[in-house]
């Protein structure tokens, strides 16, 4: 079969590899059928995360079963989502049988990832696919996780409200969820494009970083700045922008697959008693972020996508950290059947 690796910054390399004949009584051998190419999986490509080489990238996939699917009652080309996460198996938590491993690891980035033709694995690393959800919506089903694990850590009741720095795929994502937790959303961003974006998938306070956002806030927070917030990675704002938004004891959620480094104003936080947190993963929520979409709960739709053939896979990469310099995520799905 085929595989593609990174031997090093910019390089992927294509290799045919051979997969056991015999499977194990718990495994299953799965085609790879769609990816999603994220923001980290561009900056893996680019050499600025440090991953050991060489490295199957890409954390998000699909699949279907094309063996060993009898043995769990499944229809042949019955359709998975790949789990991208993996404890690591020596933190306290792991020892202890915690469920909420300290160092997880990441499909493409600390272990071999999914940009290849065949997989055998685990039928426990695998996520079976409801009819009613699409190819496109089952390839959100990270983000969405990691969505999920920001409100968890939100803590919201009915009519929270919160600031979203970043009407970006994760921004909208997370507010649509928190619209079906009955919270209050309000995104913010420098894009007029992305707030379009924004407010065509039913989110109603969407304001643009202007002069008059300070004001436009206050007027429907009755005045007074708000206690939960939450930065989305490359988003075209600064992290300090989201502080001075922040109230006195509020908190500040950093949310995304991937940071690039930036600086922020600890005075500042200090004086202010706001706690910060970071999210990066969310892999207690697969179950729910499938629930979600299949339930029609979240708008993937209108999300813009470059559907691109394997032999376009180099031109992929190149062409997205060349917008990521304009904060602008572009979001590829890399069709293996193509």
């Amino acid at each position: 079969m085929k595989v593609w690796k990174l031997s090093g910054a910019n390089t992927l390399v294509e290799e045919n590899e051979d997969l056991p004949v015999t499977l194990q009584e718990k495994e299953i051998k799965i085609k790879v059928t769609k990816l999603l190419l994220t923001e980290q999986d561009y900056h893996a490509y680019a050499g600025d995360i440090g991953i050991e080489y060489p490295r199957i990238p890409v954390r998000c996939a699909i699949g279907s079963i094309i063996d060993g699917y009898d043995k769990f009652g499944l229809e042949k080309n019955a359709r998975v989502f790949l789990q991208d996460n993996q404890r690591c198996h020596t933190c306290q938590n792991c020892i202890t049988e915690n469920e909420d491993c300290l160092n997880l690891k990441t499909a493409g980035i600390n272990y071999d990832g999914y940009l290849r033709e065949f997989l055998i694995t685990n039928y426990d690393n695998t996520f079976i696919l409801p009819a009613q959800i699409t190819d496109k919506e089952a390839l959100f089903i990270s983000p969405l996780s990691l969505c999920l694990e920001v409100v968890d850590k939100l803590e919201i009741e009915i009519g929270t409200q919160v600031l979203i720095a970043g009407a970006n795929y994760l921004g909208i994502l997370l507010a649509q969820i928190l619209m079906y937790k009955k919270a209050i959303p309000i995104l913010v961003d420098s894009s007029i494009k992305n707030l379009e974006l924004a407010k065509q998938v039913g989110i109603y306070y969407t304001f643009l970083n202007d002069n008059n956002l300070l004001t436009n806030l206050k007027n429907i927070s009755y005045g007074r700045l708000l206690t939960k917030s939450v930065f989305t990675n490359n988003c075209n704002l600064s992290p300090n922008f989201i502080q001075h938004l922040t109230s006195n004891g509020g908190l500040i959620v950093f949310a995304g697959f991937y940071f690039d480094e930036m600086s922020i104003s600890i005075k500042s936080l200090h004086d202010k008693e706001i706690t910060l947190v970071s999210i990066k993963n969310g892999s207690k929520n697969k179950e729910n972020a499938i629930n979600l979409l299949a339930n029609k709960m979240i708008d993937v739709s209108l999300f813009p996508t470059l559907i691109e053939p394997i032999a376009n896979m180099k031109e992929a990469y190149t062409y997205a950290l060349s917008q990521l310099e304009n904060h602008e995520v572009i979001l590829s799905i890399i069709d293996m059947l193509k």
